[in-house]
Formats: C-alpha cells, sequence, structure tokens
C-alpha cells in the first residue's frame, strides 16, 4: 500500500510539472513577436521581427500544427486583427473540442478545427497557400515507443532528440508555406536546433531566434522560419 502511495505521488508529481511546463511554452509562444507594423508582410526580409501586416495586405492563411487549447492561435489571430483564415490542426479529437471552444469564446470566426495527423490530409489543398505556420512539438526526448502512445504523451514525448514528430513534418513546410510565408517553431537544445536550420536552409530558409524562456529545467526557444 505505501508503495502504491509513492507510486500515486510519483505520477501527480510529472502531471504537475507537465502542467507547468506545457503552460510555460504557450506563454513563451503567445509573447513572441509575432508583431504588427505599418510594413506590408514579407519573407524576403527575414531578419525583421514577426510578422509585418497593414490591412492593405492580402487576407493571411495563418495554421496552428497541435492546437492544443486554441490560445495560441487565438492569440495570433487577434495579433492579427483577424485579417485572415485561422486553422486548427490536432490529431486528440478532446484537444480539438477546446481549440474550438476557445476560438468561438473568443470570436475568432474566420477559423476551423480539424483532427489529423500533423498536416498529412491536408498538403495538396494547402499547396504554396499557408501565410503562417506555428508548432510547439513534442518536444521532450523519449524511447520511440513512448510517441506511438497517444493520450498525454501525445503532449510531450518526441523519441529519438525530441525530433521524431517534428521530422515528420518539417518536408511538408517549403510545399505549403506561401512565398511570403513564415514559419514559427519551439524548440529545446536537445533537439538540435542547428541540425534543423541546416534542413530548413536547404530549400532557402533563414532562421531567427525571437523569443527564449526558461521554465524549470528547459531552456524553450522560438524561432523563425522565411524565405
Amino acid at each position: 500500500q505505501q508503495q502504491q502511495q509513492q507510486q500515486q505521488q510519483q505520477q501527480q508529481q510529472n502531471n504537475t510539472t507537465l502542467s507547468s511546463s506545457s503552460s510555460s511554452t504557450t506563454t513563451t509562444i503567445a509573447t513572441a513577436k509575432i508583431s504588427k507594423t505599418n510594413k506590408k508582410i514579407t519573407a524576403a526580409a527575414p531578419t525583421t521581427s514577426g510578422i509585418d501586416t497593414n490591412s492593405q495586405s492580402a487576407a493571411l492563411v495563418c495554421i496552428e500544427v497541435g492546437v492544443g487549447s486554441g490560445m495560441v492561435l487565438t492569440h495570433a489571430a487577434n495579433v492579427l486583427q483577424q485579417n485572415g483564415y485561422f486553422l486548427g490542426l490536432d490529431i486528440n479529437p478532446e484537444a480539438a473540442k477546446r481549440a474550438r471552444k476557445t476560438l468561438e469564446k473568443n470570436q475568432v470566426f474566420m477559423s476551423d478545427v480539424v483532427v489529423c495527423d500533423l498536416v498529412s490530409p491536408l498538403t495538396n489543398r494547402l499547396k504554396s497557400s499557408v501565410d503562417i505556420i506555428i508548432f510547439n512539438p513534442p518536444y521532450v526526448p523519449t524511447p520511440s515507443e513512448e510517441v506511438k502512445q497517444g493520450g498525454l504523451a501525445a503532449a510531450w514525448a518526441g523519441g529519438v532528440k525530441g525530433r521524431e514528430v517534428l521530422d515528420r513534418l518539417l518536408p511538408s513546410i517549403p510545399t505549403i508555406l506561401s512565398d511570403r510565408g513564415v514559419f514559427y517553431l519551439v524548440a529545446v537544445e536537445e533537439n538540435d536546433p542547428e541540425d534543423i536550420h541546416r534542413i530548413l536552409a536547404k530549400d532557402g530558409f533563414v532562421w531567427k531566434l525571437i523569443a527564449r524562456r526558461q521554465a524549470n529545467n528547459e531552456d524553450l526557444r522560438v524561432y523563425r522560419y522565411a524565405r
């Protein structure tokens, strides 16, 4: 009985740590430099901070892969003054329900949430049409078996180097991004960001670190990629 109580306490501690880390990650993304200025959005100047928009710019298509609670996508919609179409994708049906409620509650009317695995079923339809992609992947290094468990583990189990889910998405980024498109990615040191930079550089992407935050023992970073 004592051993069972210890196991329960350990599980509660793990859940608390996970919840705290998830909250900090969401805050890091939401406070990243998705900025509004009087300049037109352009991917030709990747060294500028954030996203530049004005009211004359064409409506944007913004996607969050792994939308979770919908808080980050809602924040992006508000920063961009809802000038666009906002699409959330998540493999977890319960997460998708929460995201829909968050978007509806915050009156992000030009939005949808789709239950799917990354962007795989939508790649052809989205080809060269997405202006903003946001991805906070499961980045914690774990045994590969944990990636396939689903449930709560799907939110954090990243497999080898914490990269197994991200590496499945990366080939789709150049395909679905528009010419002016930008990609926002959350990563930690264990994910080998330099290797991620090299992979995307092959398709002409330039990276910039736009936010950094310490959460417990995690050094969270938000990178911006643009061509």
